[in-house]
């Protein structure tokens, strides 16, 4: 099940969809010091995936608020694979540019050392709502139904449906470390690395759930041998799937 996240004037819409996006019940609209609260309610009774125009619009306040959730589907970054994925395009997909991921600004940070900086989960965190987190729930809905058709009918839909869990999980996992912080006392640090990653491993091993997500990247570009951690290996790996990719640096 899906539940699609969207402003509406004064009012903030949850409304569930089935597996192929189509709205299903009545729309729940809630004010804005009541949507916690409901996430939190229906996090915990049963599992959901928030679909989000971009997940930056929504998450960081409801971390701020103490509130996590375990599955997104983030349109905008979901959007960007499918628009490199021949298959979605032989299906007719183009992508909606209202939900494109914002880019980095860098107009006051020094370039180069943001460059060396980058990782595969770099993401903008703005404090401003962008166009996305007003686009109605019809629009999110029509979106998210093109891009699970496009899925749907591609030539090897698993494949596809692992990419966008994974690019989405990515989006949360970068929104819950920038809230988190990297604290000062190294015995916090490695607490909270031994919560989020599993145990501490020998030198050279990846942790007990980086590991379990690796292998699930490596499946789904059916490619169990990939080395996850050379940007060459992977790229071609990227290029082998049906996604064509140019680059493992994320720009929103």
């Amino acid at each position: 099940m899906y539940t699609v996240v969207a402003r509406e004037a004064d009012a903030v819409l949850l409304q569930d969809a089935d597996d192929a996006g189509a709205p299903t019940g009545v729309p729940q609209r809630l004010s804005d010091a009541e949507v916690v609260a409901a996430v939190a309610h229906r996090e915990a009774a049963g599992p959901t995936r928030w679909v989000f125009a971009r997940t930056t619009d929504w998450y960081p306040r409801w971390l701020r608020e103490g509130v996590t959730v375990a599955r997104a589907h983030d349109l905008g970054l979901c959007g960007r694979i499918l628009g490199f994925s021949q298959d979605a395009a032989a299906a007719g997909y183009n992508p909606d540019t209202r939900f494109a991921p914002r880019t980095v600004e860098t107009s006051n940070v020094d370039t180069e050392r943001a460059e060396q900086q980058a990782t595969l989960f770099d993401a903008a965190h703005g404090t401003s709502p962008a166009a996305g987190a007003e686009s109605s729930s019809d629009d999110l809905l029509a979106e998210l139904t093109a891009q699970l058709k496009a899925v749907a009918t591609s030539e090897h839909p698993w494949r596809l449906r692992l990419l966008l869990a994974a690019e989405s999980a990515g989006a949360l996992a970068g929104a819950e470390m920038h809230h988190a912080g990297l604290p000062f006392r190294a015995d916090l640090h490695d607490a909270y690395l031994s919560r989020v990653l599993g145990p501490r491993v020998p030198h050279g091993q990846r942790p007990q759930k980086l590991q379990q997500l690796a292998g699930v990247l490596q499946e789904s570009l059916a490619a169990p041998t990939v080395n996850l951690d050379s940007t060459q290996e992977l790229l071609r790996a990227l290029r082998r799937a049906p996604v064509r990719q140019d680059g493992v640096r994320q720009q929103g």
